[in-house]
């Protein structure tokens, strides 16, 4: 929907959105695709005057892009862990729930504080329904319990220790990152250096929306969706598709066949100041 008071310049946007679409023939609008028509004003700017780009597509008449990620409800999800639990006559494993189901185990994982959240929500939204056969409603609840107890001895007990890789010394990093999360702080704290504008980060495919130096006399930015891994081969892992990422960043680069651009820190940072 469009928002109640559109200023004349978003206004102006949204011609140009419309305008587009109907050149190219299509009822959706990509970013690249329209940068690509080189406009006056850029997709980056068009998505900050809307709060978004699909807020800016959606206020156009256009269609959102089949691979924008929706927030999947968890009333679906859920719908789909009980599918999986009478076929398999238990409560599966991530990777046999992702296995069976539409939706790759981030969708299961991410929004949920791990597995073991999303089982705790899911569980407790099919109890609350009364709908279930009773000899599911027991295994389901006595997961539940199981779930519950292992997260109050979880409280009491002390947070494990940190791991750590092999001694590093880059600057404020002691030591080489061992999780997705560490590559993604190491990479924020150079990603100037390296030509890269960091738009937004989010907890979903992909990780990242940026802005990568592409004529360096000119000082002009193309958009770069990334996705993290720690390896490379991670992402074929996650089952992440080809499509909708243009760059993965990782601590490791082991995937030689890869079909996207790789960069891999743990090369990079060596041509940077504060390597030792």
């Amino acid at each position: 929907m469009s928002p109640p008071t559109e200023t004349r310049e978003q206004i102006q946007q949204l011609i140009r959105l419309a305008a587009t679409a109907e050149k190219l023939g299509v009822k959706t609008l990509t970013r690249r695709e329209f940068d690509n028509q080189k406009p006056d004003v850029g997709a980056y700017t068009v998505a900050k005057l809307w709060g978004g780009w699909d807020k800016a597509i959606e206020a156009a008449g256009l269609e959102r892009h089949p691979l924008f990620p929706d927030k999947i409800p968890l009333i679906r999800l859920a719908d789909e862990f009980l599918a999986v639990c009478r076929e398999l006559g238990k409560v599966p494993t991530l990777q046999q729930l992702s296995r069976r189901s539409k939706h790759g185990h981030n969708a299961f994982t991410r929004r949920f504080g791990g597995y073991s959240g999303f089982k705790v929500k899911a569980i407790e939204h099919l109890l609350s329904t009364g709908k279930l056969p009773e000899e599911t409603r027991v295994m389901l609840k006595t997961h539940l319990d199981g779930l519950e107890c292992e997260t109050t001895n979880q409280s009491e007990a002390s947070p494990p220790p940190h791991a750590k890789g092999r001694h590093l010394g880059f600057r404020a990093f002691a030591f080489a990152p061992t999780y997705e999360t560490e590559v993604v702080s190491l990479f924020s704290s150079v990603a100037d250096e390296l030509g890269f504008e960091i738009v937004a980060q989010r907890p979903a495919f992909p990780d990242c929306e940026a802005r990568r130096l592409d004529d360096r006399r000119r000082a002009r930015y193309k958009e770069c969706l990334i996705e993290f891994e720690f390896r490379s081969s991670d992402y074929q892992k996650h089952h992440h598709p080809v499509k909708g990422c243009d760059l993965i960043v990782c601590w490791e680069h082991d995937w030689m066949e890869c079909p996207l651009a790789v960069l891999e820190l743990k090369s990079t940072i060596r041509q940077l100041t504060g390597w030792k």
